[in-house]
């Protein structure tokens, strides 16, 4: 019997909690910094003292050469070839604890991660109204996190972009969708490629919009865990501009 794909995640994602509830019965969470057992609810994999460890990112760079840039955005030599208008990195990927919390969160399927990683997000965004007297939301703009396909989807139980995609939203009262940008085809995570030119290939014509009249001048506020090349992000913001959005800005946990 065919299952339509909206039930048969939230089968697997079910399944995938109760498997989770024995597990944490048997074998009780632990901080992935310190290590000592958690209590608290809901468990978030992070305690309080190793949560202040983690410094957030006050530089920036450009999304193309990782140049040093103003506020993120690229570089003169690199502002012909880069879509996205903005890329904004909250904290660093080479803190072994923000390393951990990403790889555990995407690779082990724990989505109770977004919270200690959504506070990182809500913190640099702090960090920037204060500190550089920026407003990222000065502009209303649409949030949207980078899309999964189905397949992965299901295969992972959640979309980890998703999940802090929609944190941010309702933290800020702000919209979000994750139903105008879809992803066609499958392909090997970025991470494992070789060279920045195969990131670039598997890129080419993977995403595409719908319901066009959500980003019809309207600026985008892109949500991702880990930026690597910044060719993901090229990718999306390219079909978003094409499709009428006025801006895309990323912003990403960290930059591998």
């Amino acid at each position: 019997m065919h299952i339509p794909a909206k039930r048969l995640i939230q089968t697997v994602d079910y399944s995938k909690k109760i498997f989770r509830w024995f597990f944490d019965l048997i074998f009780p969470p632990r901080c992935l910094g310190c290590r000592q057992y958690l209590n608290e609810r809901p468990i978030e994999y992070l305690c309080k003292a190793c949560g202040h460890t983690i410094k957030i990112k006050r530089s920036f760079e450009c999304i193309e050469c990782k140049a040093p840039s103003i506020l993120g955005l690229p570089c003169p030599l690199c502002r012909r070839t880069a879509a996205i208008d903005q890329l904004l990195i909250a904290a660093d990927f080479n803190d072994p604890l923000v390393e951990r919390l990403i790889k555990t969160y995407k690779y082990k399927f724990i989505p109770e991660i977004a919270l200690p990683l959504g506070r990182i997000l809500t913190q640099y965004i702090t960090f920037l109204n204060i500190n550089k007297s920026y407003g990222i939301f000065r502009d209303n703009p649409l949030i949207m996190p980078v899309p999964l396909h189905p397949y992965r989807l299901h295969w992972r139980g959640f979309n980890q972009s998703g999940i802090l995609a929609k944190q941010l939203a309702n933290s800020y009262q702000m919209e979000w969708t994750d139903e105008v940008l879809m992803r066609k085809r499958r392909t090997p995570p970025q991470a494992t490629a070789e060279n920045r030119e195969i990131r670039l290939a598997n890129i080419n014509g993977l995403f595409t919009c719908r319901q066009y009249h959500r980003i019809e001048g309207r600026p985008i506020l892109l949500i991702d865990d880990v930026c690597t090349s910044g060719a993901t992000l090229n990718g999306c913001a390219e079909i978003l501009k094409r499709h009428g959005a006025s801006s895309v800005c990323a912003l990403v946990v960290a930059r591998g």
